[in-house]
This record gives C-alpha cells, sequence and structure tokens, in this order.
C-alpha cells in the first residue's frame, strides 16, 4: 500500500487534481490522504488488457489525470503501458469514454499521480486513456470499469478521514 495526497470532492467521492470538482460544480474536493493498493491496481490493469486479446493498444495522452485533455493518441503495447504504471502511483478516474474524432469510444481512464515525459513529447503526461473498444472485435463489454456505489473502495484505496 502506498499513501498519497489527492483532491477527492465530499459530495461525489471522484478524486480531482483541484479543489474543484467538475461534477457537483462546486470547489467540495478536498486534500485527503488515501492508501493506493497498487498491486492490485495493476493487476486490474494487466487482467482487463489481457482480456482485450490484443498486443498494442490505442492510448489519448492527456495533460490531465481527472478528465481527457488531449495531448495525442498513439498505439503503446502492453509492455510499455506496464512500464509507465509500474513506476508511478495512480488512481482510475471515473471516465469510461472519451471523444474520438467525432464518436464516443470506450476506455480505462487512469490519472497518474506522478506525472510523465514521453519521447517525442514537450508536455509532461499525467493521464492515460486506454482504449478498450476497437471495431469489428469483441472484448470490449468484458472490461468492467470498478466505479460502483463506492469509488474510493471499488478502486483499491480508502479515505484516512
Amino acid at each position: 500500500m502506498v499513501t498519497r495526497e489527492v483532491y477527492i470532492c465530499s459530495k461525489c467521492e471522484v478524486h480531482w487534481e483541484t479543489e474543484n470538482c467538475y461534477f457537483c460544480k462546486d470547489t467540495t474536493a478536498k486534500l485527503t490522504a488515501i492508501e493506493i493498493d497498487k498491486e492490485a491496481n495493476i493487476k486490474f490493469v494487466e487482467d482487463n488488457l489481457t482480456s482485450l486479446d490484443r498486443n498494442e493498444f490505442d492510448v489519448l495522452l492527456s495533460l490531465d489525470s481527472d478528465g481527457p485533455t488531449d495531448i495525442d493518441t498513439i498505439k503503446m503495447s502492453k509492455d510499455e503501458l506496464q512500464e509507465i504504471l509500474n513506476k508511478r502511483d495512480f488512481l482510475f478516474n471515473k471516465v469510461s469514454e472519451v471523444n474520438d474524432s467525432g464518436s464516443m469510444r470506450k476506455c480505462l481512464g487512469i490519472g497518474l499521480l506522478d506525472s510523465c515525459k514521453m519521447a517525442g513529447y514537450e508536455e509532461e503526461i499525467r493521464g492515460l486513456f486506454i482504449y478498450t473498444e476497437y471495431e469489428h472485435e469483441q472484448g470490449s463489454d468484458d472490461i468492467k470499469i470498478p466505479v460502483v456505489l463506492d469509488y474510493c473502495k471499488a478502486l483499491n484505496f480508502a479515505s484516512n478521514d
């Protein structure tokens, strides 16, 4: 378990990069110490990527961890994704679909608590949105984004409040 401080909205329990909650449209998010089960989160990502039966994944790189602020969409291997996630603390955000060239596409949204730099990009990457939906293929319905009733518990972290 890793302990980190993140902004969590007291109303909807979603993590944000600032005290502003964009769901509740209020400044209800407060800096909160949480415990992250990094091993369980990595296993969740690995299991879901494996279930897609792909070697490469389309990944939207984002400036923000709590929502898509597009930098670029690139292809990444499972190993490349695991390398990034193994070196950083991360949370799952509540984003399960993003706009891809005018249509919504299912994804697994990951907020990096420690930004990363990638060759060819000046920007610091704080979010990865791994597309789980591909044309003419099956498997995306098998992905269950772990956002149920209790967001904190479902995502393997617990508030220390």
